[in-house]
């Protein structure tokens, strides 16, 4: 037996017997990734070298099976099923040939994504339900038709450019891929199913993450503005915030803090919004001058990471000169990469950074020289688990 089994084992049953202990699902999150990480090592040392090979060959090809359920809407019909679904009642309820079919069904059933009962029969598992909500379809949707198209051209734009960092956006693995001249962005809102299927995903991505409300206060950053600023005083602007969620969710879970907070975009993304629960909304783009002043707080999800270094600094200098010092803070929502032992999560959406921007996820120490060069510094950098995303807190250096 190989020498790693057996330890691998024994801490399978040390982690499971951990994770019995708990019951809430915020207890029992950081086991639950323990126990599939020590799982995914034990499933590699009980493989072959052949087997490892095998495995790594061909699981691309599961993302094309998933595809197919997605576009024949088998997730959606079995997950709303009360009973078992033959191959022949799939078949007439999709439209699609028996026998194709069935070659899709087994090809399901062999990935995990459904469960086979009998010998012709199919129900929904714990895949097939998280494939049939918005999230599954849309994200499956625009990996396949955006984002895996980008990353299959990496390796020869690197190898072509003698495996230099990318930083133009306009020169990125995906103009290479998609034979366009215009950036992600632009390409992306003039197809409106990949844009919608990109918006649902990104107000459904953080699911089972972390919320950063759980652990960052943003609730007295609130309150503390507003002892001493009138009523109309902006506490908060979300700057590229799409459809106004991150707002959403501090209203929802803070009803009764004080001020303006207002949703900045471009007009696709404004246009799409209708304004509620006090969120106001204003057309603005980033590279051009902040033009709220002296609010408390200058927010940013998953903006920074889509752009290089020289385009942040860019971005940044508009915020910093809108700052008032000593009271105006900017919040980063992004990930902060540590120098080991960065998890999947990370490690895939810098690739797909790199592909989709010419962007890159940034370690601390990056952000701390980004953020210096453009007059700011980082106070505190809030981080709960390595699946999350951070909080990077700064003021007017």
């Amino acid at each position: 037996m190989d020498p790693e089994i057996a330890p691998l084992l024994s801490q399978v049953q040390s982690v499971g017997t951990s994770l019995l202990q708990h019951d809430s699902p915020n207890e029992t999150l950081p086991t639950r990734r323990m126990l599939r990480s020590v799982l995914a090592e034990l499933s590699v040392a009980l493989e072959d070298p052949g087997e490892i090979s095998d495995r790594i060959m061909y699981t691309p090809l599961h993302f094309v099976f998933f595809k197919l359920g997605v576009d024949l809407r088998l997730f959606e019909i079995l997950a709303e099923s009360t009973g078992s679904k033959s191959e022949k009642e799939l078949a007439k309820a999709t439209g699609a040939d028996q026998a194709l079919m069935g070659r899709i069904l087994r090809g399901l059933a062999s990935v995990g994504a459904v469960e086979e009962v009998g010998d012709d029969g199919y129900v929904a598992n714990k895949t097939t339900r998280a494939m049939a909500t918005s999230r599954g379809a849309s994200g499956v949707h625009l990996f396949h038709e955006f984002c895996l198209i980008a990353c299959h051209e990496v390796p020869a734009f690197l190898k072509n450019n003698r495996y230099q960092t990318p930083t133009n956006p306009m020169g990125a693995p995906f103009q290479s891929a998609f034979k366009t001249g215009d950036i992600a962005f632009k390409w992306m809102a003039e197809r409106p199913d990949i844009l919608t299927s990109f918006n649902i995903l990104m107000t459904t991505q953080r699911q089972g993450r972390t919320n950063w409300l759980d652990f960052y206060p943003i609730d007295q950053d609130i309150e503390q503005a507003s002892q001493n600023a009138d009523k109309d005083s902006v506490v908060f602007i979300d700057i590229g915030g799409a459809v106004g969620h991150e707002i959403q969710a501090i209203k929802k879970r803070y009803p009764t803090l004080p001020g303006r907070m207002v949703l900045q975009d471009l007009p696709d993304s404004i246009n799409q919004v209708t304004e509620r629960n006090g969120m106001e909304t204003m057309v603005h783009d980033f590279f051009k001058p902040q033009p709220i002043k002296a609010a408390r707080v200058y927010y940013f999800r998953s903006v920074l990471h889509n752009w290089a270094d020289e385009k942040c600094h860019e971005i940044l200098k508009h915020i910093a000169a809108a700052m008032k010092p000593g009271f105006s803070k900017l919040l980063i929502n992004d990930w902060v990469v540590p120098s080991q032992g960065a998890s999947q999560s990370i490690t895939h959406s810098d690739l797909n950074m790199m592909a989709l921007l010419s962007a890159v996820e940034r370690t601390d120490k990056q952000w701390y020289e980004l953020l210096g060069s453009a007059g700011l510094k980082i106070t505190k950098i809030w981080t709960r688990d390595s699946e999350s995303e951070s909080i990077i807190e700064a003021m007017l250096a």
